[in-house]
């Protein structure tokens, strides 16, 4: 029994405790995840730039009619850009929180930022 448990122990490459974070292939995936997520998210808040109705002042509202609402097409992209911002969030926090297992791992409030951000925007569109 201690036979297969020295070949099992022999056959791994390296040990994942000694193995820089650089070279480690998932903490690369999550980060490339991560920073996904936060430009989806910014590519969100830019649609919802172009989606919302424009802006008239009240000084400047006499004798102007207000030009419109909230654009459609912007507002699906705005939507589906979120979906996707939280969809990414969500997968690298599930794959940091399976990995980061130890004390002086750390998750990162940055996922937690994008997802709540998400979710707020998503919850709050017209």
């Amino acid at each position: 029994m201690a036979i297969n448990y020295q070949k099992k122990f022999n056959r791994r490459k390296t040990d994942r405790r000694n193995k820089p974070v650089h070279k480690d292939f998932l903490y690369q995936f999550v980060t490339v995840v991560s920073i996904a997520a936060w430009c989806l998210l910014i590519a969100g808040l830019i649609a919802f730039h172009f989606a919302r109705p424009e802006f008239i002042g009240g000084h400047i509202q006499m004798g102007m009619t207000r030009g419109g609402g909230w654009s459609p097409e912007y507002q699906q992209m705005m939507a589906m850009l979120l979906q996707l911002s939280l969809g990414t969030s969500v997968i690298s926090l599930i794959l940091k929180m399976r990995r980061c297992r130890r004390k002086n791992d750390f998750i990162g409030l940055n996922l937690f930022f994008v997802f709540g951000i998400s979710v707020v925007s998503l919850l709050s569109m017209p």
